[in-house]
């Protein structure tokens, strides 16, 4: 949905394009998350989603714990003040020396899924606390999670085992259902899943279990309406109530996409309408590439639109959205095409919502000839937020 700060900051007569980033929206994002949940879970904000330092300060003075995936993300981190007992490593793909720098760091907690990261963690992270990462059904995720990660139940077990073996503190479950998650319920299957493998561990000897990790997926509101906060939210806390009774472990959700995505928007002016054959091609001055809307390259994603100097009512006509370049993956897929005014001409100017996940650090510099898009930021001080565009 989006805010009515952003709208306002759109017609202001910037030169396009730019992508605008509320950290007040985002904010709300967290809250609702929060509320959703309390008291029972925490919220740990995926840096990777929007690694921008005044949202990633402000959630770290409102006590969440950042998940952090690479050494330049955990110096980010420790930059805007979140301490080093709050950041959660968990790119299971690091290197002996990714490992050692992120310890060095003050960083003491880590996701293995392999007995070789295990084995880089023993060397490099001695008794550090570590969450094993299982690999879960993905349901109806829109952009679901790779083969690559995560291990099976039993291979967990005989990990956590290994681990406590070799002196790491083994605190916990983790796993991801996959991106922009349509079903909740894959939520519930998850978690009794976790359940069964926590038991297995317990009849082990390993009594260290202390944190459920139900990571992301958390979705955002795109052309589509998304499953909302209170819906997946009670899925999550039934099921954790129904497979962990009385015995109740701290549960962390993961958002990223959830937080930040509607909290951002890229404006655009139209720079062509060319009619070929049946259909219709408004090509833009932001794209795929200078614009990071990579997500939408395949139809995985799909951006909401909306004309800015057209007012509502006018006669519509299905268009095919195109970026500014020749690649021929330029272009934002759609299902169903995009139904803008017929009498939409070079030089009106389109809002492209929910672009505020990935895309500021997906751009591209410099393809075509084109650089990345000029980032604005609005604070809580509505003067800054003016002055951007002076």
């Amino acid at each position: 949905m989006l805010s009515d700060r952003l709208r306002r900051f759109a017609r202001i007569n910037c030169e396009t394009p730019y992508a605008v980033f509320d950290i007040e929206a985002a904010e709300q994002a967290y809250d609702r998350h929060l509320a959703a949940m309390a008291p029972f879970a925490r919220v740990q904000f995926a840096v990777k989603a929007r690694p921008e330092p005044l949202l990633l300060e402000l959630l770290s003075r409102r006590g969440a714990w950042l998940d952090v995936s690479s050494t330049a993300e955990v110096r980010l981190a420790l930059a805007v003040g979140c301490p080093a007992d709050r950041l959660s490593h968990s790119n299971v793909f690091r290197s002996e020396a990714e490992i050692a720098a992120a310890f060095d760091l003050g960083v003491r907690m880590f996701t293995f899924d392999s007995a070789a990261q295990l084995a880089r963690l023993r060397r490099c992270a001695p008794g550090s606390s570590v969450l094993l990462r299982l690999a879960v059904p993905t349901g109806d995720a829109r952009l679901p999670m790779s083969a690559r990660f995560g291990c099976a139940p039993t291979e967990a077990v005989e990990l956590a085992v290994s681990a406590a073996g070799v002196g790491m503190d083994v605190a916990g479950l983790t796993w991801h259902s996959g991106s922009q998650q349509t079903d909740p319920t894959c939520w519930r299957t998850a978690i009794a899943e976790a359940a069964r493998v926590w038991q297995d561990i317990a009849a082990r000897g390993v009594h260290s279990l202390r944190v459920l990790n139900v990571g992301g997926g958390m979705p955002a509101a795109y052309r589509d309406a998304a499953v909302r906060e209170p819906e997946w939210a009670t899925v999550i806390t039934t099921a954790v109530r129904d497979c962990f009774g009385t015995e109740s472990p701290d549960v962390v959700i993961e958002p990223g996409r959830g937080l930040v995505a509607e909290a951002g928007i890229t404006v655009t002016t139209v720079k062509a309408v060319v009619e070929r054959a049946d259909q219709v091609f408004v090509a833009l001055d932001v794209g795929i590439w200078n614009a990071g809307l990579t997500e939408g390259a395949f139809g995985a994603l799909e951006y909401p639109v909306e004309v800015i100097d057209h007012p509502a009512g006018r006669p519509c006509r299905p268009v095919v959205l195109c970026g500014p370049t020749c690649d021929p993956q330029d272009e934002l897929r759609a299902a169903n095409p995009y139904l803008l005014p017929a009498s939409l001409a070079p030089g009106d100017r389109l809002i492209i919502g929910s672009t505020g996940a990935y895309s500021a650090t997906t751009m591209a510099d410099g393809f075509c000839g084109y650089p990345r898009l000029p980032q604005h930021i609005l604070t809580a001080d509505p003067a800054l937020a003016l002055e951007v565009c002076s």
